[in-house]
């Protein structure tokens, strides 16, 4: 659990949501795990994002190594028109885990702001 931390979160988790991390994990039927690192995350989106026309906010965590700031900047917010982004201190790629309150703050500041 010890490389979960080390490379998927930038804060210390609970056991029990290591627990859940692993459990879920476990879970994914093979075939899926497979279609996903096959073809969803080579899928070039690209031109697609280029045609999204609501607001946008994205929400990166300072720390993330799987998705980092830099390239959420470059290939995601460079290329929706509008969207604005707000990085989390301190923050890994599991978020919603890490950092549950930060998260709801930025989004209703965003949903206030429309």
């Amino acid at each position: 659990m010890a490389s979960c931390e080390q490379v998927l979160t930038g804060r210390t988790l609970s056991a029990r949501d290591l627990e859940q991390i692993v459990e879920d994990s476990l879970r994914g039927a093979p075939a899926a795990k497979i279609a996903w690192a096959m073809s969803t995350i080579m899928e070039d989106i690209t031109a697609a994002v280029a045609h999204i026309a609501v607001p946008v906010l994205i929400i990166a965590g300072e720390l993330d190594k799987i998705d980092p700031v830099g390239t959420l900047k470059s290939d995601v917010l460079a290329r929706i028109k509008g969207a604005t982004m707000q990085t989390l201190p301190g923050v890994g790629h599991l978020s919603p885990l890490e950092a549950p309150r930060d998260i709801a703050d930025a989004v209703a500041e965003f949903a206030r702001g429309l």
